[in-house]
């Protein structure tokens, strides 16, 4: 069991940086606009945390790779963050639960 969460946590770990490498190397992207919103719920997992966060009247979740360096986020802080990919239905094998849409991040800061 725990083979399968390291194996996922590599395979996260590599997607993400191949994804950091496209936003570092390609002008377009890195000017990404970037969304504002208030965390309503954390939910972390090995390497990744999950944060359903209220932006424009609407609850969304948004999703973060948690490796090598944890991001330390807490119901009711305010976020920034950018949209690398959105996934709809996303069944999730390590919560075992179905989210209706998650939008999967490449940056996610705190803000004042």
């Amino acid at each position: 069991m725990k083979l399968k969460y390291l194996i996922l946590v590599f395979l996260l770990i590599s997607t993400l940086n191949a994804t950091q490498n496209t936003v570092d190397t390609n002008s377009e992207m890195a000017n990404q606009e970037m969304f504002l919103g208030k965390v309503l719920e954390v939910i972390p997992v090995p390497g990744f945390k999950y944060m359903k966060v209220k932006t424009n009247n609407k609850e969304i979740w948004v999703g973060i790779m948690d490796v090598p360096n944890p991001f330390k986020v807490s119901k009711g802080d305010k976020i920034s963050y950018d949209i690398s990919t959105v996934m709809r239905n996303y069944k999730s094998s390590l919560l075992n639960r179905v989210f209706k849409e998650v939008i999967f991040a490449s940056k996610v800061t705190l803000v004042n």
